[in-house]
């Protein structure tokens, strides 16, 4: 067993909101992008934590919740190793994506591809929406003139 240090740097984007971390378990309770995952905790603006995690290949997955976790993700592959390891991050700004928690350092093809996926997921969610809102605005306005 080896120690995960989790630290979220402080960010004005997605301030209120707890960040809760997830890692890849077989036995876990939560799908996340088609891997079973295990609460590990959750965590504030400009807070860290420290977790247990198991030797092998692992992937950190960190979402807001389990409504936006199809679109508001972002994952880190941790290696196999018994040394301790530390991850950073931090929420952006993109009110289309829900200002996503993105760890730090990541340049695998395969997490580059996910956020890419993830804006593309939530410009379909948002955009049937804001045409809507904005038909509705239109009509609610042309008629009470």
């Amino acid at each position: 067993m080896r120690n995960l240090t989790v630290i979220r740097r402080k960010a004005f984007a997605g301030c209120l909101v707890k960040v809760k971390i997830y890692i890849e378990d077989p036995n876990g309770d939560t799908e996340i992008n088609g891997t079973k995952c295990r609460l590990l905790g959750k965590l504030k603006n400009n807070e860290r934590a420290t977790y247990e995690i198991g030797n092998e290949n692992l992937k950190l997955f960190a979402i807001y919740d389990k409504f936006s976790k199809g679109y508001c993700n972002d994952f880190y592959q941790i290696p196999e190793g018994e040394t301790d390891y530390y991850v950073s991050g931090i929420c952006k700004f993109s009110p289309f994506i829900g200002n996503p928690f993105l760890f730090d350092g990541v340049n695998e093809e395969e997490a580059l591809t996910n956020r890419s996926k993830n804006s593309k997921k939530a410009l379909a969610i948002m955009l049937p929406i804001l045409i809507i809102a904005g038909v509705v605005g239109f009509l609610v306005g042309w008629f009470l003139l």
